[in-house]
């Protein structure tokens, strides 16, 4: 059998070795938020999953509207604090602090195993509209002198960072 050594072929090749060989999950363009540049769908099982009481209380499930301002307030974040910032510290919304990832815990704290088991870690295979979007993210988060040199890696490699 033939190798596709085009992009799209190595692309191929990423994605199924993070899916079969690191446990990673294979995400769907459908749950995919192009305004945002987020996975809908796997941010919010993370949350309900790992902080149901916040989600329930802070009602961001239960309209578009409510939905709409916490996806603002995320990005906001995102452009300031940047996504390292971001995964350390969690975010307030609202009067709540909501946590967006779990660190490896040591081997001694059980509750804190089982909270960074339930992260998710995703990959998705790209379409052309998302090399936009990818920039789009990228240039709120980088400094303006890394923005240009940082573009032109994003168009080679289509591999967010």
């Amino acid at each position: 059998m033939p190798s596709n050594t085009k992009e799209n072929g190595f692309e191929t090749l990423i994605v199924d070795t993070l899916v079969n060989s690191n446990g990673y999950e294979q995400g769907v363009t459908t749950e995919y938020n192009k305004q945002y540049a987020i996975d809908e769908g796997r941010l919010f099982r993370f949350l309900l999953s790992t902080q149901k009481k916040e989600m329930d209380e802070l009602h961001i499930l239960y309209s578009d509207l409510e939905k709409d301002r916490f996806f603002k307030q995320l990005d906001k974040k995102l452009k300031s604090d940047g996504v390292i910032e971001l995964l350390r510290k969690g975010m307030r919304y609202k009067h709540l602090r909501l946590d967006l990832f779990y660190v490896r815990p040591s081997v001694h704290n059980p509750e804190a195993a089982e909270l960074y088991e339930k992260n998710i870690f995703s990959v998705m295979q790209s379409e052309r509209h998302f090399i936009a979007h990818f920039i789009k993210f990228a240039d709120a988060l980088m400094s303006h002198g890394q923005q240009q040199r940082r573009k032109s890696e994003l168009l080679l490699r289509k591999l967010p960072v």
